[in-house]
């Protein structure tokens, strides 16, 4: 072979070599890069504090890139999301319960496992793994899924807590079949200290000659009729059952009329807030998060133990409260949602949530590290939520309309 030829050959192969490398090494580098995450929120609060406090924190504890998207809570446009095809969403539970009843999301136990959801996530090799992966949630087993009286909707059957050395504890009202408890929001019964120091129930919201004032309440029927009710002496253990015949619907109605006069309607969380502010209620049904959150900025009012001052005075004895959860789309890597799912379980997380947003944390690990300020105010802390009753969501999907129509009818 001449010297020319071979030069030209070895050249060549030089840069054939040269080719082979870089692209392996482009190769090896987009299998270790984060993988992208949508995380799809409802409107409302959590969407505005993860977006505005936690997006850095949470991509660098879950080393996953993540998307935040809104969506409407709505099955029907899962196909339709305005996001990744790998998701986690935020659900409302009635949603939910449809969703998980028809398999179009993932059962927490598929997304709930040991595996090292880094290392799969990234497709990063065991030597080349320098971040630790967070400790792993508990696994839940489908064998301890215990039925009830409610079995047609999955997120009403929790799965009982399970804990394992290695795992993350999470009360068992925040473990569904197809969701992880993502908050709880309670609507309380809440007042102005300067006016008295006490109620004690529904009963006294209803005592105009003891308490003469204004009430406020949200608009709609859903949370007024268990109120009256509970306020009519119903417990709230049996106050859907009563309310589920016609009977007791008429009983709810005419409780509330009583309250007629005196009824001040606010239609968003920002108006319940102002509504006890500017003195224009004297005590009011509000959702307990943001009166908090009103609490903590108020300059005036009662000292509490600690010293600081205490505007809002609540009783937690007949609360309302719901869990948002979340959950997958069931096309989507499990392994990446359990990233975030432990990442989101995660104490430090779970405090940053509640002292921000006043949401309930299902973290026990979080709860014993809130201050008796956030604590005071916290559903998911010193039992308040065993004192109050969940919202039925799926007797409101079936009565929300007609009963609505008739609250109209009678506030007219």
């Amino acid at each position: 072979m001449k010297p020319r030829f071979a030069g030209i050959i070895v050249a060549g192969v030089a840069a054939i070599m040269t080719l082979v490398t870089y692209g392996a090494g482009a190769q090896e580098k987009r299998d270790t890069s984060p993988s992208v995450l949508g995380v799809g929120f409802l409107p409302g609060v959590n969407q505005d504090f993860l977006r505005k406090n936690m997006l850095v924190d949470l991509e660098a504890r879950t080393h996953l890139k993540l998307r935040f998207f809104q969506w409407n809570g709505d099955a029907d446009t899962l196909g339709h999301l305005d996001g990744p095809a790998d998701s986690v969403l935020e659900w409302p539970e009635a949603a939910l319960d449809t969703a998980c009843e028809h398999g179009l999301v993932l059962p927490l136990t598929k997304v709930l496992d040991n595996s090292d959801p880094h290392h799969a996530a990234t497709g990063e090799a065991e030597q080349g793994n320098t971040h630790a992966a967070p400790a792993p949630l508990s696994t839940i087993s489908p064998d301890i899924v215990k039925p009830s009286a409610t079995a047609g909707n999955p997120q009403h059957n929790p799965v009982p807590h399970k804990s394992t050395a290695a795992g993350i504890d999470w009360l068992p009202q925040g473990q569904g079949k197809c969701g992880l408890g993502a908050w709880m929001r309670s609507m309380v019964l809440v007042w102005d200290v300067s006016k008295f120091q006490s109620v004690e129930g529904w009963s006294d919201f209803w005592d105009i000659a003891k308490y003469p004032g204004k009430r406020g309440l949200h608009r709609g029927a859903e949370g007024n009729l268990e109120i009256a009710l509970m306020a009519d002496g119903v417990s709230p253990g049996d106050v859907y059952n009563v309310l589920s015949g016609k009977d007791g619907q008429d009983r709810a109605f005419r409780k509330l009329a009583q309250l007629r006069p005196y009824i001040v309607w606010w239609e968003t969380d920002a108006q319940a807030v102002h509504l006890m502010a500017s003195g224009q209620v004297l005590m009011e049904s509000a959702p307990a998060e943001r009166i908090f959150l009103a609490d903590r900025e108020a300059e005036t009012g009662a000292p509490s133990a600690t010293g600081k001052t205490l505007r809002y005075g609540v009783q937690w004895s007949g609360n309302l409260y719901r869990i948002g959860w979340w959950a997958a789309p069931s096309g989507a890597n499990p392994l990446m949602v359990q990233d975030f799912l432990r990442t989101w379980a995660g104490k430090e997380v779970q405090q940053a949530m509640a002292g921000q947003t006043g949401l309930g944390t299902f973290s026990p690990e979080a709860l014993a590290g809130l201050s008796p300020q956030i604590i005071r105010w916290m559903p998911t802390a010193d039992n308040h939520w065993q004192k109050g009753l969940k919202i039925d969501a799926a007797f409101w999907a079936k009565n929300g309309a007609m009963l609505n129509e008739r609250l109209n009818q009678l506030m007219k």
